[in-house]
């Protein structure tokens, strides 16, 4: 079954892009949300979790730069 636009199985909570996570599933990190939800449907099993993790931002030097 191919999910629509009508779908309830994704939730959209913003518009932001999601540069500041990365997602794992099976023990597999994927950085893009794409690849996460291709893999996500290509897999057997539909039901398996999936986690997502904030990405530390960088440490700023005492001076104020990266």
């Amino acid at each position: 079954m191919t999910p629509t636009t009508q779908s309830n199985w994704f939730t959209q909570t913003s518009d932001a892009l999601y540069d500041r996570h990365y997602y794992t599933i099976n023990n597999k990190r994927f950085d893009d949300y794409d690849q996460l939800r291709a893999y996500w449907f290509q897999t057997p099993t539909t039901r398996q979790p999936v986690l997502v993790h904030d990405v530390d931002p960088p440490k700023l030097k005492s001076n104020g730069f990266k």
